[in-house]
């Protein structure tokens, strides 16, 4: 999916350094929740906090694994002020991709939930294909219980408002639907780009090819931003 899939990875990735790094191997503690493709196949895929972090015991990996998933998570808890928070099902975060998108068919959807060293988190993906080689993917993740992380880590980034221009397009950010996100495109290719931050524990990205960015906020006023907004608070 070009550029987002990346994205995303980089995105929940920072926020996993401020509790315990990424790239761990999750070995028993890693568990997908996945809904299959609309093809048939399976879908791939600032607190004062002591950080777990695999040490040099005899214990055997299990076990200190277990031990560090189990600390991740109370650091987490302690990030969301003490509340426990469970990742919203693969299904359900698949049901919000919308079909049809600005006008496009939506020819692949997918989700998954993962459950690793502590933190819990669903993506569902979205593909959608127009005319004249019209393209544009929508991602949405859940980052649960990662959420008082990444309201820490994107405390300074809120504040700022800029408007870049380049020689080929331009970069801003904005507000979309009351929440705030940043935008680009680049008129020499055509591709644009909407990524928004809903109620400090959603992330939408969406990406478009060979259309214009009118299409584009189109395509996210379809998006069901205070359904998100909602199941943030639980209600």
């Amino acid at each position: 999916m070009k550029h987002r899939r990346h994205l995303v990875s980089v995105a929940v990735c920072a926020i996993a350094l401020l509790i315990g790094g990424c790239g761990k191997k999750g070995g028993e503690e890693n568990q997908a929740q996945s809904t299959g493709q609309e093809t048939g196949q399976t879908a791939p895929q600032s607190g004062q906090a002591t950080v777990a972090q695999s040490g040099t015991s005899a214990q055997s990996p299990g076990l200190e694994l277990s031990a560090d998933a189990a600390k991740n998570k109370e650091v987490l808890t302690q990030l969301n002020q003490g509340k426990e928070i469970a990742a919203v099902t693969a299904d359900t975060l698949k049901g919000l991709l919308p079909e049809p998108l600005a006008g496009m068919k939506r020819t692949s959807a997918s989700a998954e939930r993962s459950q690793v060293i502590g933190m819990d988190t669903t993506t569902a993906e979205g593909e959608y294909e127009g005319q004249d080689g019209a393209t544009l993917d929508l991602t949405i993740t859940d980052i649960g219980n990662m959420a008082g992380a990444l309201r820490t880590s994107m405390t300074a980034w809120a504040s700022v408002t800029y408007d870049r221009k380049t020689a080929t397009g331009y970069e801003k950010t904005g507000t979309y639907g009351g929440h705030k996100g940043v935008e680009e495109y680049n008129d020499e290719d055509k591709y644009g780009a909407i990524r928004v931050v809903v109620a400090d524990r959603f992330l939408i990205e969406l990406e478009g090819n060979n259309v214009t960015m009118d299409t584009m906020k189109k395509a996210l006023d379809e998006v069901d931003l205070k359904k998100l907004a909602a199941l943030a608070s639980g209600s």
